[in-house]
Order: structure tokens, then sequence, then C-alpha cells
């Protein structure tokens, strides 16, 4: 699991699966930043969970195509 941490200091706990969706955090997981929270700058808590559901959204998708294939 990795932890995210919003702006306004709301975290949320993320399977990596998901969290590597998002390129930034990709990065940061890719280069070690990934053993405490990585802070989320400039992203408030309300559109961090917003992000987080399209990109579950977007691995359960693929899960499903990959099943059908």
């Amino acid at each position: 699991m990795i932890t995210l941490r919003s702006s306004d200091g709301e975290t949320f706990d993320v399977e990596e699966v998901v969290a590597v969706e998002m390129q930034t955090i990709k990065h940061m997981i890719e280069d070690g930043c990934s053993e405490s929270a990585i802070l989320v700058l400039n992203v408030t808590g309300k559109i961090l969970a917003k992000v987080i559901n399209f990109c579950k959204k977007h691995v359960e998708t693929a899960k499903t195509e990959e099943l059908k294939a």
C-alpha cells in the first residue's frame, strides 16, 4: 500500500497498482520516495479522492478486459 497525503493533510492508503496510474506518483515510487507518505501538494483531499477513484476504475476496467481476452 502507498500512502498519499493531500495539501490539506488528508491521507489515503492506495494499492500500488492504482497509485502508479498517476505518473508523478509512479516516478516518486520508482525513485524510492514512497517509504513514508507521499505529499501531493496543490491537490486537496476532495480532488485527490476523485483522482484515486478514477484510477481505481481504470485499473478495474483493464483487469476486466484482460480476462475477456
